[in-house]
Parts: structure tokens; C-alpha cells; sequence
């Protein structure tokens, strides 16, 4: 007797499961990726309006934004693995597990972003190291600084984000990014060109109001994430 009689791949309940298993991989992918571009579009923002300030404020942010860049994605990418373990406790309902995995995130953010934090502060003199021209290398510096407050709390927001997504509501992340959107756009018209009563800070701007809307965001999220009942 054939021990693969009764096996029929390609049947119907194959593709009713393969129909699930898609429909449950887009509800998780789609807010994920919507959010990336989201972060995307106010980088776009911030370059759009250093053009406008002319084009040395635009050479020093470009290059404050690799140096920034370079930073960031090494600090996120030691958290990149954060909500595939949170995942994983979830569904093996290790639930003291998960609270521990988010200390540690949390932790990991704080240590983490302590050098990130020193080489931002002092960017001037590694750019300069670097072969940078001085003058943009100072205003590069400037822009960083102002961005600095921003970045552990965008760091947080991270690993709540994780531990959101671990469990199936990738959704809040989302749409508190695109909200960032237009915040930071409104931020950097007011702080970047002196309007709505605010000071005409130029480039510095731009890093202020990035760090401000990472600040909004990483409270919005968290309280979102305090307050759900069903994450609790």
C-alpha cells in the first residue's frame, strides 16, 4: 500500500490554507511597510524644506543625515530581532517571557544609544576627521544636536512597535507615523523659518522638530500600548 494514497497537495484545502496564511501575512506586511515609507516621507520632507533654507543648509543636512543614518540603522538593526522573540513567547504564552524580552529591548535601546548619542554630539569633529568641509561640518553638528533629544524615544518606539506587531496590531504604529508626517512637515515650516510665532532656527530646525515628533510618537504608541486591555 502507497503510504502517500490519501496525500493530495494542490486540493482545495491547500489553497483555502495557502488564502489564510496570505491574508494573514498582508494584515502584518502592509501596515509594516506603510509605516517604513512613513518614516521615508518625513526624511523627504525635512530634505525638501533644507533646499529651501539654500544650498549649504542643504550639503550639511545631507550629510548629517548619512552620519545620522548610519547610526540609527546599526542601533535598529540590534533590535530588529525583537518582535520575532516576542513573537515567539506569545504563542508559546510565556507571558512572563514577553515582559522580560521588553525590559531587555528597552535596555538594549538605552545602552545602545548611549555611544550613538556621544558621536552625534561631537559629529563636527569626525566629519572634520572625515575631510569635511568645516563650515558644513559645523552645521551638520548643529542639526544633529537638535536631533539628539529624539533619539532614544524613537528607539523606544521602536520596541513598542515590536512588541505590538508580535502581537498581530502592527496598525497604531502606523498610523501614528503617517500622523508624523504632517506634525514633522508643520514643525519644520514653523521652527525651520521663524512662522507661526515660533524662532527661525533654519537647519537646527529641522533636527528640533524630528526630535519632537519622535518624542510624540514613542508617548502616543506607549500609552496606546498601556491602556489596551488585550496587551495586557
Amino acid at each position: 500500500m502507497n503510504i502517500y494514497s490519501h496525500s493530495k497537495p494542490g486540493g482545495a484545502g491547500s489553497l483555502a490554507s495557502w488564502r489564510r496564511e496570505s491574508t494573514a501575512l498582508a494584515a502584518l506586511a502592509v501596515p509594516i511597510a506603510l509605516t517604513m515609507l512613513s518614516h521615508i516621507a518625513m526624511v523627504t520632507t525635512d530634505v525638501v524644506m533644507m533646499g529651501w533654507l539654500g544650498p549649504r543648509a542643504l550639503a550639511a543636512g545631507a550629510l548629517a543625515n548619512h552620519y545620522y543614518w548610519l547610526l540609527d540603522m546599526g542601533a535598529m538593526g540590534l533590535l530588529g530581532s525583537l518582535a520575532a522573540i516576542l513573537a515567539q513567547h506569545i504563542g508559546a504564552r510565556r507571558f512572563r517571557m514577553v515582559r522580560r524580552a521588553v525590559r531587555q529591548g528597552f535596555w538594549v535601546a538605552i545602552v545602545v544609544a548611549i555611544p550613538c548619542l556621544v558621536a552625534m554630539w561631537h559629529s563636527g569633529a569626525v566629519l572634520g576627521a572625515l575631510g569635511q568641509d568645516a563650515v558644513l561640518a559645523a552645521m551638520a553638528q548643529d542639526y544633529l544636536r537638535h536631533l539628539s533629544p529624539g533619539f532614544v524615544p524613537l528607539l523606544g518606539y521602536i520596541v513598542v512597535a515590536s512588541f505590538m506587531t508580535a502581537h498581530g496590531r502592527p496598525r497604531p504604529s502606523m498610523v501614528l507615523a503617517i500622523i508624523g508626517i504632517f506634525v514633522n512637515g508643520i514643525a519644520d515650516y514653523a521652527l525651520m523659518f521663524g512662522n507661526f510665532g515660533f524662532p527661525d532656527m533654519g537647519l537646527a530646525g529641522a533636527g528640533l522638530s524630528s526630535a519632537v515628533v519622535a518624542i510624540l510618537m514613542f508617548i502616543g504608541l506607549a500609552t496606546y500600548a498601556l491602556t489596551d486591555r488585550r496587551l495586557r
